[in-house]
């Protein structure tokens, strides 16, 4: 039987120049196996012995105190064995070799969504059987987590920058919901049109069509042997391809990166094993930052221009408050330009205004603070990152493709180190503004509150001596104006009248009726409750009589309506449809439900979306109340930007 001609992307078994094994799931209970399956029988032993074992693998095994899914990850590390024979220009520098690596990518804030969901499943199942429908139709990535979630070893599951950054928090879901990745690409996305949702997501009838998607930066591990001399073994994450990433999937899959360029002209260079994995670290450092194209992946700017953003938002407010006029006067302070007294309506405004703009000062604080954590987390990173590059490179005694990528990766690490020192700068400078800003205010609001304090004082002190004054003739003239009543009753005692009242059923008459209309003064006095309840009842009363008035008004205001349609429609050419809907009369409502009109407004305040409404935002797409999907899937996150209808970081 003749044998088949070798493919390209299959050539025929044993003449293989590289070999690459790939695992696209970091499971550390696949490690031993796969290595070993990739050894040849007379090195398995040894070197599961050298690699596989307490001092380098699971000793880099790294878990935290509470035990989550996040918190299961491997310290970063390059590990080289030498026989101690000195190495020949033609040998594997670098044999036996496990990387242990972190590298930068990204997901959908859909997909963390729903990992989050089957982890929290799982975790409140405890074991993995019975395996529910939805898991059973879901993605593999999901399938893996529910079955190996609980598994000794676990799998590791991708995990979020924060999750990297702060792994001994138990749950990481408030910063990870805040990204500013995620702020900056949000939009409404219809899952049905543009994302491969579950079988769950696709039968489920409480489910909406839209959701709020958006990118987030997610650091995924790469582990790294060099077998033998032609052999890399890798275990990293592959993202899985839906119909909403399309070419933005394409350039920031790492596997795919690889894949691409091994099997270009750049393969032919390649001499050994340690070769290819060089060119696989290169492109984990490399294909976040520096291979992907699309806006919404490109980290640095997008990290960039929201720092210009809020930079110029507090120079806009520094100006406000140098511009803002102020009164010599505390008597002005209640008067408009004009110099007219200002009514209730207008000191709320001006309040509000107030108000709404320091809330902006704080809502710039917050996003700041936000930036320099998540740059102080990527700052971290891109430190492991070049610390153990560095390390690998030492092995690289001979120079090589090897080399030349090595150098290449920490020439790029300290690109983006100086890139993200200068980001973390810039953003601690404006962050300490608007600190510097809302101190300025407070103390101003202070000089202000102590001057009005002053003035509050002084007009108190005039108006306590008026009404000492008043006080003094009240004294002296009200025991006279009491006696002098008192002694004008027609009692029979004094008058002599036996028609007369006696003075004793006066009083009887007169003391419980005082008593009563004191204490019913006293009530009014001191319980709001009764003052609102007595407010409502006025208010019902007068729009009643003012109804009952003015019927006759209505009544002919009405009909004289209704005879002016009726001409109106034996004119020729009137057609049926003429009349807008605006122009109909409204329904009147009925019964004393149309008198509480008159109730309490509550205002809701929320505050405004710097990313979508700043003049010079750089994401497209409209971002709008997200649909909300299954309550388990998602819980409805309130946005604290999300009014709508003004810009904001202007002059108002």
């Amino acid at each position: 039987m003749p044998r088949k001609m070798p493919r390209f992307d299959q050539p025929e078994p044993g003449s293989e120049k590289l070999l690459w094994i790939h695992v696209p799931y970091t499971h550390t209970g696949w490690v031993p196996a796969i290595l070993a399956k990739a050894c040849g029988n007379h090195d398995r032993q040894k070197f599961l012995e050298e690699f596989v074992n307490d001092e380098y693998w699971y000793s880099n095994l790294i878990r935290a105190r509470h035990l989550e899914p996040h918190a299961r990850y491997v310290r970063p590390d390059c590990i080289h064995f030498k026989d101690g024979k000195p190495p020949s220009p033609d040998a594997v520098d670098g044999q036996h070799d496990p990387r242990l690596a972190l590298y930068l990518h990204w997901d959908t804030y859909w997909n963390l969504v729903q990992r989050r969901k089957v982890v929290e499943d799982r975790l409140r199942q405890g074991r993995f059987r019975p395996v529910p429908d939805d898991i059973s139709k879901a993605s593999l990535e999901s399938k893996l987590i529910w079955r190996y979630l609980g598994s000794e070893p676990p799998i590791h599951i991708r995990r979020t920058l924060d999750q990297f950054g702060y792994p001994n928090l138990r749950s990481t879901v408030a910063r990870d919901d805040d990204q500013m990745l995620w702020k900056r690409t949000k939009k409404v996305v219809n899952l049905n049109d543009e994302i491969k949702i579950s079988a769950e997501a696709e039968n489920s009838t409480n489910t909406k069509n839209t959701f709020l998607d958006g990118k987030v930066l997610m650091v995924d591990q790469l582990w790294l042997w060099i077998v033998d001399e032609k052999t890399v073994v890798t275990f990293f994450p592959n993202q899985e391809a839906t119909t909403a990433e399309g070419k933005l999937y394409e350039q920031s899959n790492l596997y795919s990166s690889i894949y691409n360029e091994l099997n270009g002209d750049l393969a032919r260079r390649f001499e050994t094993a340690g070769d290819l994995a060089s060119l696989i670290v290169l492109h984990a450092m490399t294909v976040l930052l520096d291979r992907t194209l699309h806006r919404d992946l490109q980290i640095l700017r997008i990290f960039e221009e929201s720092i210009s953003i809020l930079t110029e938002i507090v120079t806009k407010s520094f100006k406000r408050f140098r511009n803002r006029g102020f009164n010599t006067r505390p008597a002005d302070y209640n008067k408009n330009a004009e110099g007219r007294p200002m009514s209730a309506a207008e000191r709320d405004e001006r309040d509000n205004k107030v108000a709404r703009r320091n809330r902006e000062d704080l809502s710039t604080l917050l996003e700041l603070r936000d930036i320099v954590d998540e740059l102080s987390t990527l700052l971290k990173l891109l430190e492991q990152q070049a610390t153990t590059v560095r390390t690998m490179s030492s092995y690289f005694e001979h120079r090589g493709c090897g080399q030349a990528f090595i150098e290449a990766a920490l020439s790029r690490l300290e690109e983006y180190r100086n890139q993200v020192l200068e980001m973390r700068e810039n953003a601690s400078v404006a962050q300490k503004a608007v600190e510097n800003l809302l101190d300025l205010k407070q103390k101003q609001a202070s000089v202000d509150e102590s001057r009005l304090a002053r003035w509050e004082a002084e007009v108190t002190q005039d108006q306590s001596r008026s009404v000492m004054v008043f006080t003094i003739f009240t004294i002296i003239f009200l025991p006279l104006s009491f006696f002098t009543s008192l002694f004008g009753i027609n009692a029979r005692e004094w008058s002599g009248e036996p028609e007369n009242l006696t003075l004793g059923q006066m009083l009887y008459i007169s003391g419980p009726a005082s008593f009563a209309i004191i204490m019913f003064a006293l009530l009014i006095a001191f319980n709001e409750r009764l003052r609102e309840t007595l407010w409502r009842a006025q208010k019902l009363i007068i729009d009643i009589v003012a109804d009952f008035l003015l019927a006759p008004i209505t009544f002919l205001f009405q009909w004289w309506r209704r005879m002016g349609r009726k001409v109106k429609r034996r004119r020729p050419g009137y057609k049926a449809g003429a009349e807008s809907e605006n122009n109909r009369p409204k329904t009147n409502r009925r019964g004393l439900g149309k008198y509480r009109r008159n109730g309490k407004i509550q205002r809701q305040q929320s505050g405004e979306d710097i990313w979508s409404e700043h003049e010079d935002k750089m994401m497209g797409g409209g971002v709008g109340r997200m649909g909300l999907v299954d309550g388990e899937v998602e819980r409805e996150r309130m946005d604290p930007y999300a009014e709508k209808g003004r810009g904001w970081g202007g002059d108002e």
